[in-house]
């Protein structure tokens, strides 16, 4: 019997001693652009994969969803403040089941700062009929600070305000 476990034990550690091609493969690394962000989205149909790549100069590297939420977005009614670092692109997405209290659309107005005069038509986006998805660009280029969103007229729903880089 002993003659049985120090075969199997030399069997074994003649397995882990010797070198062995695939778990010795090296892994070749493809060059960063020079400005060390690699991104990558798919799309087909839903968003499968969408992330930034930064690498640093001692060679670590961070991965962050490309997208940033902000603040969600619910009925029937929405308004708040979001705040914004300076140079993204602010955007909204809202899944509309229903519309409430007789309402037939929904529009979005953005203002930066205050939320005085924000139902003006002159910060108005995007006014939004039917159920379903609906997207609009707030604003290109923030400024670092606060803007004032409303959502103007009744729906049963849900959805995200969010930044882009």
């Amino acid at each position: 019997m002993k003659k049985i476990l120090a075969l199997c034990l030399s069997i074994c550690l003649l397995c882990a001693i010797t070198s062995n091609e695939t778990f010795a493969k090296e892994s070749k690394c493809t060059e960063i652009p020079d400005n060390n962000i690699l991104s990558e989205s798919e799309f087909h149909g839903k968003e499968l994969a969408t992330f930034e790549l930064t690498v640093n100069d001692d060679g670590e590297a961070s991965i962050v969803p490309y997208n940033q939420d902000l603040r969600p977005v619910t009925g029937p009614y929405w308004q708040g403040y979001v705040n914004v670092s300076a140079g993204k692109n602010m955007k909204v997405h809202v899944y509309i089941e229903s519309y409430a209290f007789g309402c037939n659309s929904v529009s979005i107005h953005v203002k930066e700062g205050s939320a005085v005069g924000a139902d003006d038509a002159k910060y108005r986006k995007a006014t939004w009929t039917g159920t379903g998805h609906h997207w609009a660009d707030l604003v290109k280029g923030t400024k670092a600070g606060k803007y004032y969103v409303m959502l103007w007229g009744g729906f049963y729903g849900s959805g995200a305000i969010y930044t882009e880089p």
